[in-house]
């Protein structure tokens, strides 16, 4: 039944005077309040009126926006903004979190602006810097150095990663642009040859870091060669170039056991080149040979 609009309109009950009417009547609006005939709460905005929860402890209104600081515990979190971090073990379905997640999380969609620790899943969306711990990726965009590293064990399928991999990875499609370091699977791959040019008697130092295959121009003297970062197993080439004029000799870094007759002599024609290689076999100790000589 619609709300009485006079004293007289009531019949079949206790009838009231009209003061008491109009003041009982103030009192439900100011309440409840009337927008277009409907009920609002006025004050819930300002938290002074009380959500309602049901038997079952449910929130009956919807609520949605954004959450400045911190989600504790296990939420669900359907688009909107999360400014900093959430607790526990969190589901995110869209929407943007501003920091880091913590405990074991799932995204699904999104941006993600820094950082993921403990054990994520991530479906597609964008990663903005590093993942530590176990993740797996399915889609989503890794690459131009924004993830600098992956501490763990982590699976990448397709896509870019910048720097390196630090753990057991597995990679299937896309590009590494460093080192991957631990148990990598690595197929179909080749070294940059390092170049250089020694000034008359000076020293040439090869970086077996940098390249495993080292081509050497002699200057306008002898020159001698040492080698930075050999460890037992590696396999290196030196390429030695004789200059314009020729007759140059080299002093090779220690200890390197011949094959045969010797230490070789080098090729003297001018601009002619000699190669060998050499198999580093403990602590500053090398087998060499020659690969071709008077090239």
């Amino acid at each position: 039944m619609a709300y009485p609009s006079t004293l007289s309109a009531v019949t079949g009950n206790t009838l009231v005077s009209d003061a008491d009417h109009a003041a009982i009547h103030n009192a439900i609006e100011t309440t409840v309040g009337t927008t277009a005939g409907t009920n609002v709460l006025k004050n819930f905005a300002a938290g002074d009126f009380p959500a309602r929860i049901n038997a079952s402890n449910i929130l009956q209104q919807r609520v949605s926006g954004t959450v400045d600081t911190a989600v504790l515990g296990t939420p669900s979190i359907t688009a909107g903004n999360l400014t900093t971090v959430t607790l526990g073990t969190s589901t995110f379905i869209g929407g943007t979190i501003g920091t880091a997640l913590v405990g074991t999380s799932t995204i699904q969609g999104g941006t993600i602006a820094n950082a993921l620790v403990g054990t994520s899943t991530i479906i597609g969306g964008t990663v903005g810097t590093a993942l530590i711990g176990t993740s797996t990726f399915q889609g989503g965009t890794i690459s131009g150095g924004t993830i600098t590293s992956f501490i763990g064990t982590s699976t990448i399928i397709g896509g870019t990663i910048g720097t390196a991999l630090i753990g057991t990875s597995t990679i299937t499609g896309g590009t590494a642009n460093s080192q991957l370091i631990n148990t990598p699977d690595i197929r179909g791959f080749y070294t940059t040859p390092g170049a250089t040019t020694v000034a008359a008697g000076g020293t040439a130092t090869l970086d077996l870091n940098t390249s495993n295959e080292w081509r050497v121009t002699f200057g306008t003297g002898n020159a001698t060669l040492a080698v930075n970062n050999a460890i037992n197993g590696k396999k290196f080439l030196v390429s030695l170039t004789q200059d314009a004029v020729g007759t140059r000799t080299v002093t090779w870094f220690s200890t390197i056991k011949w094959v045969a007759a010797g230490t070789p002599t080098l090729t003297v024609t001018a601009s002619k080149r000699d190669t060998f290689g050499f198999v580093c076999t403990g602590t500053a100790t090398y087998d060499g040979f020659i690969v071709g000589q008077n090239i």
